[in-house]
Order: structure tokens, then sequence, then C-alpha cells
């Protein structure tokens, strides 16, 4: 009798730990899928910030371009109106010479 009491409750210690170890295996599995999809995410999110990177250098560079080409051309501004006054000023002292 008490052999036999021994061997039941062995047998749930068996019946426990397969459950146990069943419910741990169920557990890793769905680690292992929320790593997969985390993964997944991941490659994801690094081809977008490689896409942005991509279009914030290309920005940063058109904007560069348009600064150079903002500055060139109040240079032009500059000089032209400068040769223009001097142009301006040789007539007039021509005119009142003349007088």
């Amino acid at each position: 009798m008490i052999l036999k009491l021994q061997l039941q409750i062995c047998a749930l210690k068996h019946n426990f730990i397969l459950v146990i170890t069943q419910v741990l295996q169920d557990r890793i599995d769905g680690i292992s899928k929320t790593v997969q999809d985390l993964e997944g995410k991941n490659q994801s999110l690094q081809l977008t910030v490689d896409r942005l990177s991509l279009s914030l250098a290309k920005s940063e560079e058109e904007e560069s371009s348009q600064k150079v080409r903002f500055i060139l051309e109040q240079f032009h501004h500059v000089v032209v109106s400068s040769l223009m006054y001097d142009v301006i000023g040789t007539l007039d002292f021509g005119l009142w010479s003349k007088r």
C-alpha cells in the first residue's frame, strides 16, 4: 500500500514536471516569436533611419548650395551697384566739368 502511494506520488511529480516543462517551452516559443518580430521591426526602422539620414544630407547640401548662390548674387549686386555708381559719378563729373 505504501509502495503504491509512493508510486502515485512519483507519477504526480512526473506529470507536474511535464506540465511545467510544457509551460516553459510555450513561454520560450512566445519569447522567440517576440524576438523575431522585434528584429523585423528593428530592420524596418533601420531602413527608415538610413533613408531619413540620406534625405537630411541631401537637404543640407541643397541648403548649403542655396546659401552660396545667395551670397554670390548679393556680391554680384554689390559689385554692379558699385560699378554703376562709379560710372554715374564719372558721367556726372564729366557733365559738370563741361559747363
